[in-house]
């Protein structure tokens, strides 16, 4: 009985260590998707700004 109740012991605690892992884990993706979607945002700006200068350089200049 000893040995089932460790053994029992053992599970959970493994079990709740596995759910904190699994919170760390969606954590940092969180924090990964939050980079990502920042560096996508940048590089958006980037190329608009890009665009927005293509667009000025090629519009007919009025004097």
């Amino acid at each position: 009985a000893a040995q089932s109740a460790l053994a029992e012991a053992e599970n959970s605690q493994g079990k709740v260590r596995a759910k904190v892992r699994a919170k760390v884990r969606a954590r940092v993706r969180a924090r990964v998707r939050v980079k990502v979607r920042a560096r996508e945002r940048l590089a958006n700006l980037k190329t608009s700004k890009v665009q927005f200068r293509n667009l000025l350089n090629n519009l007919p200049m009025r004097e």
